[in-house]
Formats: C-alpha cells, sequence, structure tokens
C-alpha cells in the first residue's frame, strides 16, 4: 500500500485521467469502423450468439449506447472507461506488494494497444477486461470469480477459453478450486452452447476453418 501514498502515484492518476480524456474525444469523433457497425448491429437484436463471435460485444455495445447515446461514443464509452479502471485496478493489485513500475504502467497507457487500439469496439476489449480479472481472481485463489471472469471471457471471444486451461498449468495441485470455476464458467457459458448447437455449429465450424 505504501506504493499508493507515494507522490509519483499521484503523477500517475493525473496522466491516466489526461490519457483517459483524450481516448474519449478520440472515440467521439472518430467514425466507426466497419467490424464496430457490425457489432453496433448485433446490439439492437440480442441473441446467446452470433455467426462469428460469442454475444459479449453485443451485450456490451448495448449497455454502452444505454448510457452515452446513439454515437460513436456511446459505442465505445463503456469500453474505454472500463479498460481505464482494469489498469488501475491492476496497478493497484501490484502495489499490494510494492511490485508496481510506475514508468511501465505510463508506457502501456500510452503504447498502441490500450490507446488506440483499445478505443475500438470489439470483442477483445470484454476479453481483456475479464482476462484480467480472471488473472487476479487465480492470483488471490478466488475460484468463485474465477468462474465468473472465465465465463466472461468465454462469452466474449473463443479464445477467452484458454483462459482456465493457463491457470491449470499455473496451479496443477489446486484441482478442487479450478474445478469450481470450471463449473461457474460452464453455466454462464451454456446458453451460447445451445444457440450454436440450434444454429448447426456454424460459429464453431466458422472459426476452426
Amino acid at each position: 500500500m505504501a506504493a499508493l501514498k507515494h507522490p509519483v502515484f499521484r503523477v500517475i492518476v493525473l496522466f491516466w485521467t489526461v490519457v483517459l480524456l483524450v481516448r474519449l474525444w478520440i472515440a467521439s469523433d472518430l467514425g466507426l469502423a466497419a467490424d464496430e457497425a457490425y457489432y453496433w448491429l448485433w446490439s439492437e437484436h440480442l441473441a446467446w450468439g452470433y455467426f462469428d463471435h460469442p454475444p459479449a460485444v453485443a451485450i456490451w455495445i448495448r449497455s454502452s449506447t444505454a448510457l452515452f447515446g446513439d454515437s460513436e461514443l456511446g459505442v465505445r464509452g463503456l469500453g474505454l472507461l472500463l479498460q481505464s479502471m482494469m489498469m488501475v485496478f491492476l496497478v493497484w493489485e501490484a502495489s499490494r506488494e510494492e511490485a508496481v513500475d510506475h514508468l511501465l504502467f505510463c508506457v502501456l497507457l500510452v503504447c498502441p494497444l490500450f490507446a488506440l487500439g483499445g478505443i475500438l469496439t470489439t470483442p477483445d476489449v470484454p476479453l481483456l477486461v475479464a482476462w484480467a480479472g480472471g488473472m487476479v481472481a487465480a492470483r488471490r485463489q478466488a475460484w468463485v470469480w474465477l468462474g465468473v471472469c472465465a465465463g466472461l471471457a468465454m462469452l466474449s471471444k473463443f479464445t477467452g477459453y484458454l483462459l482456465l486451461p493457463a491457470v491449470v498449468l499455473a496451479y496443477p495441485r489446486l484441482w478442487r478450486g479450478w474445478l469450481k470455476s470450471a463449473g461457474i464458467a460452464v453455466a454462464l457459458v451454456l446458453p451460447n452452447w445451445i444457440w450454436i448447437a440450434h444454429n448447426d455449429w456454424v460459429s464453431f465450424r466458422f472459426q476452426l476453418a
């Protein structure tokens, strides 16, 4: 916790605020990418699955436009805020053991993946938030929360299925814990599997191809 009281941390918070405001301004002024418009259309017709992705991005955009309106910022606003909060949370988590590198945090904030790529709303946005939460939950051995995060990751993008296997490799002896997480994750993703099965396994076939 000492890192949070360090004067440098206040500078980091100010820097984070400026970066967030700049990203929100860019998000409101930049026209939607083709993929974003595609996912926005999904959000107008919510379902448990879609041709090439699970439903999280559609639900994400639906929630965001409900908060910020039907606009470019409306499509992107929720993702930008939650990604920024995720970054601060990860710094706070690292600071619990005084292992945070403030310079690295600044670099991460302005690197293209987060500063520019993170502006666009794609399935990677909910995946990134769920994956980060899952890593923290696994580290704390909070198996219920890991199950929730793993389920959300699986509902975000099919690469989210790799989160639980990664935890199994990291904690092979804690099988009771990650089995509980797996049960919760399966319960959350089950409606998507049912949708895929009812639609001739189209999503799995598309991704495997």
